[in-house]
């Protein structure tokens, strides 16, 4: 569920100042936070984990659906698509796709004791920094920065390049502008060189709620979300 962090980096983009469109995309980003902080959801590791996660996706998914539709104008719409698509689309095939599923399972284990056993601080650093609002793209970005730079020859050397391959799947949109803003700055290491701190946002709290999700919203590929208005329901890939 990498995705999320990549959704909340680009809410920015589509925000409106209604006060209506603001509490909808609280609710939405309020989904989030828990769920960045339950290592199951985030790094699922069993057929019975996905399927948890894959509900939960579906949940937050229906509720973005809702907020873009409702709260953003076509052009601002296009512009989250394209910066999110790739990720999104990632998570999707994980819940859709039964080979794409197989072929994540193999290194999920080894994924996640290298992530979270290796490298957890970098990976919650990245997370508490794209729930920050007052973060800013340079911030995001080192945390990223520090994060791929601690997962990525471990990975390749525990769990193999195809696990590595996976990695950089999940995390393509957030690469590709953070490759932007390093290269707005002239300099790739300077971006961590700019890192100023930043408040501090709220501590993981469980919300039990997230124990009662409706079940009815199913994963939906980045067009479906932006520009549908049904949801489709999910079903577990033959």
């Amino acid at each position: 569920l990498q995705g999320l962090i990549i959704l909340l980096f680009y809410f920015s983009v589509i925000v409106e100042s209604k006060e209506a469109c603001e509490k909808k995309l609280y609710n939405c980003t309020s989904m989030m936070l828990p769920i960045l902080n339950e290592v199951r959801y985030m790094f699922p590791t069993t057929q019975l984990e996905i399927e948890g996660m894959c509900q939960v996706w579906s949940h937050i998914m229906d509720c973005i659906r809702k907020y873009v539709i409702d709260c953003s104008s076509e052009e601002q719409r296009t512009k989250f698509n394209e910066a999110v698509s790739n990720s999104i689309d990632s998570v999707h095939a994980i819940c859709s796709s039964e080979r794409f599923r197989r072929d994540y399972l193999e290194y999920a284990t080894c994924y996640r004791k290298v992530s979270m056993d290796s490298c957890g601080n970098h990976f919650k650093k990245m997370v508490d920094s794209a729930y920050n609002p007052h973060s800013s793209e340079v911030q995001i970005c080192c945390a990223y920065r520090q994060y791929e730079k601690c997962v990525s020859d471990p990975i390749q050397r525990m769990c193999g390049p195809q696990a590595l391959h996976i990695l950089d799947d999940s995390m393509s949109s957030l690469k590709l502008r953070c490759d932007a803003v390093s290269q707005s700055l002239k300099s790739k290491d300077k971006i961590c060189q700019m890192e100023t701190p930043v408040q501090a946002t709220q501590e993981y709290q469980a919300r039990p709620a997230l124990r009662h999700i409706d079940q009815s919203f199913g994963p939906l590929s980045t067009s479906a979300f932006l520009l549908n208005s049904r949801a489709v329901s999910y079903t577990t890939p033959a």
